[in-house]
C-alpha cells in the first residue's frame, strides 16, 4: 500500500515520518544491491536487495525495472533511470 505522504521518489526510513524519508536514487539501488554476481534478472536484484535489509519502497522500485537481464551495476542503474 502506498503511502499518500510520501512524494514520488522517495522513501520511508526505519523510523518512518517526513524527517526519516530519503530520496530514492540510484545510489541507494547500487547500496543494496553491493555484491550482486552479474549477469542478474530482475528476481535475482529483489531477492539480493531483501537479503541486503533494502527498504520496501526500494524493494518495489527494483520490481518496476524493465525485465530483462542485467549485465553488470551501470546496468542495473540505467534500469533504474527507465523506471524512474
Amino acid at each position: 500500500m502506498t503511502d499518500p505522504s510520501v512524494k514520488a521518489g522517495q522513501v520511508r526510513g526505519p523510523k518512518g515520518g517526513h524527517a526519516a524519508a530519503q530520496t530514492l536514487s540510484a545510489s541507494s539501488i547500487a547500496k543494496v544491491l553491493g555484491g550482486i554476481d552479474c549477469p542478474a534478472r530482475g528476481d535475482d536484484l529483489v531477492s539480493h536487495a531483501k537479503s541486503n535489509g533494502a527498504p520496501e519502497a526500494v524493494i518495489d522500485a527494483i520490481k518496476d525495472f524493465p525485465e530483462r537481464e542485467y549485465q553488470s551495476m551501470a546496468d542495473v542503474e540505467k534500469g533504474f533511470g527507465k523506471s524512474h
